[in-house]
Order: structure tokens, then sequence, then C-alpha cells
């Protein structure tokens, strides 16, 4: 296999080759999925209640592992600084240009950009798993992977795309799996769990606790929107007259409002619960903001930033699932009502749902609103 280059520039910048997948016109299945986020925390839960050995791992040039079909033949072709980089390292490829002046390749392996890698590397992956003994829970996630041992050990794993969390009862499990997936996938290291999929994982083992937070993903927003007042501070995300709707005069800045809108709601659906409610309120003002809610979401991203040291604690007394669900009624001016849904693990919230209700509820002893908000949640978790 040959060690690919990126020549998406002039000047070769970085190992890797990216095909310009938009054009491609002839491709197999795309789909590939991904960890669900209440799985993660899930996982999370486990680990900290169990006192499990974990380990993390990132493998390298995810996409360029998994081999092409032999019965499917598919080329690439370079030209200009691409090509005579190409031909400066592979010198015996000259007799590979055209006519027309371009290099053709022939490829056995997929590349990053092509529209089917994902799902090829998907699969890939996971045939591995499976012929090692590896289960994947076709059924809640498919990214989910568990082994059971007859002396009581167990393996659990989580996997989005190329980056695997790995825990288990022992250490042993644990290097049985590395090795599992070091004979497949070369030079793949095993790294501490203290970072995946954006989080920032502190760990108190003789506790069974784990700290989760994004203080990169926080502080980002300080450079990325200047207009801010970052010098103010806020005790509280939100004031008392912070949710009531005010017609005035609309955001002449919609997208700057927006950006700022999705950058919180990642943050708030992924640990920060603290600010969710805030976020879905100007959530349902996103098509046509006005000033007063590009302040209010100001107030909101400043409040975040000035409490970005707050973590969320998973300390879980027992691996007891409990759900609160709750609405209130008519609370938007479009006379729906909103749900608000907490999910925790042995007392632990871990997973948090706020949302404006789809369709208008009758008030009645039968507290629709509330039998609104029980379907939402079965249809979610469904």
């Amino acid at each position: 296999t040959r060690y690919w280059r990126d020549w998406s520039s002039d000047v070769c910048s970085s190992d890797l080759l990216v095909i310009l997948g938009n054009l491609m016109k002839q491709y197999g299945d795309t789909y590939a999925p991904t960890i669900h986020h209440l799985t993660t925390m899930i996982m999370f839960s486990i680990i900290a209640h169990n006192d499990l050995e974990t380990a993390s791992y990132d493998i390298p040039q995810a996409f360029v592992q998994a081999p092409l079909p032999p019965h499917i033949n598919k080329y690439i072709s370079l030209s200009g600084p691409a090509k005579d980089a190409w031909l400066q390292h592979y010198p015996q490829d000259t007799d590979k240009v055209n006519p027309a002046g371009r290099l053709l390749i022939k490829l056995h392996k997929f590349l990053y950009g092509m529209k089917d890698a994902p799902n090829a590397f998907y699969k890939h992956l996971f045939a591995t798993l499976s012929e090692k003994g590896y289960k994947v829970d076709f059924i809640s996630d498919k990214c989910l992977v568990y082994k059971a041992y007859p002396n009581s050990d167990y393996f659990i794993g989580i996997i989005h795309v190329d980056d695997i969390l790995a825990a288990a009862t022992s250490q042993s499990v644990i290097n049985e799996f590395h090795e599992c997936i070091q004979n497949v996938y070369d030079s793949i290291p095993s790294n501490p769990m203290t970072n995946y999929v954006g989080f920032h994982l502190h760990r108190d083992r003789q506790n069974k606790t784990i700290y989760v937070d994004m203080p990169d993903k926080i502080e980002k927003l300080r450079s990325k929107f200047p207009d801010i007042q970052w010098n103010k501070s806020y005790q509280t995300p939100s004031d008392t007259d912070f949710f009531q709707s005010n017609s005035e005069t609309l955001e002449p800045d919609k997208k700057t409002f927006l950006s700022k809108l999705q950058s919180l709601r990642y943050i708030a659906y992924k640990y920060r619960f603290d600010i969710h409610k805030e976020i879905a309120f100007l959530s349902t003002h996103s098509q046509n903001p006005s000033i007063s809610d590009t302040a209010k979401l100001n107030r909101v991203m400043i409040y975040l930033y000035r409490t970005k040291k707050l973590r969320l604690k998973i300390q879980p007394t027992s691996l007891q699932p409990s759900i609160y669900v709750d609405a209130s009624y008519g609370s938007h001016t479009s006379a729906v009502g909103h749900t608000g849904i907490v999910i925790c693990i042995g007392g632990s919230p871990i997973f948090t749902i706020s949302s404006k209700q789809k369709i208008v509820t009758l008030r009645s002893e039968e507290h629709t609103s509330e039998l609104q908000s029980r379907q939402y949640l079965v249809c979610r978790l469904l």
C-alpha cells in the first residue's frame, strides 16, 4: 500500500490524498452509522460505576483501510501539480500517463472524499471485530460492540467513525482487543481515556466519578464572535423577562444569529443542560429573530463563557435508569406546549431534552400536554 499524500494544494501539507467526491457519478451505499450521544453517556456511566479498565483508539487513515471489492474497478485521474508531485515520488508510474497528459491510477482501496468510503470502512471494521467474536448491537446502536467471557469478564466498545472507546473488566481483555485491531490496522496507539468525540474527560476512580466538559469549544466562542461584550458577567443564563416574546425590529444579521445559536445548541445538547431551555426557546425564533433575541442569545453565551469551568459530574450510585417527563401547556405564542425530559443513570443526569411540542393540545383532566411529552419520549427512545 502506498503512502498517500494530500494534493489539495500546490504545497504538500499532509499525508492524505483526498478525492472530490462531489464529482463522483457512480458509487455504492453511502450510509455509515455514528454513535448516539445517549449511548456515549451511558457508556461513561457504566465505566464510572463498575470501575472498568479503559483505552481509546484513533485509527490512522481509516478510510484507506477498506479494500475495494475485486469486481469493482475505480480509477483516479491526476493532472497539474498533483501529477507532478506523484511522479516525483513514484517515477515508475510515468507509463500510466495517457495521451491527454493525465495520470490514470487504479485504486485498490477507498480514499478520503469518496462518497461510499465511510460505509466501506464501517463494514470492514465490524467484519474484523465479528471474526474475533465481538458482537454488534444492531437493535439499540449499531456502533456498540460487546463480548462476554466464561469467567464473567466482559468487553464494551463504542465506535464513532474511526474513534474507539474500549472498556472491560480487566486489562487482559483490553489487551486482547488491542491485539485484534493492531493486527489489521497498523500503528494504533492505546491512549488513556482523556478525550472522546470532543469531550474532555477527567476520571476519579477512587470516587467512581467521571467529569465531562468541553472547555476548548467554549473558549473558541470568544474569537469566533468578537461582537459580544465579553467583559460583562451574568450569574444565570436568563432573567424573568427572557421567555417573553416581544414584537419588535428584526435582527438584520440573521446568519450570525443562527451561527451563535447552533454553537450553543451543540454544547447544551452535549453536557451543559443548564442552558438547554434557553436555547430551546430561542430556537423557536430562529426563522425571524429580533434584536431582543440576539441580546438574549449573547447573554447565554456570556454566561456560558464565564462558567466554562463547570463540568458535568457522572457519579451513578447504581445502573438503574430513571426518566423524568413534564410539559407546560400553551407556553408558546403559537399555543403549543413545551416538553422537558431528563434521563438519569443511578441519579446522575446524562441526557436532557427541551423541545417545543408539535401540535396544539387541549387542557383537560387527561393532561394532554403531558401525554404528548410521553409520546415524544417513547418515539425518541425507539
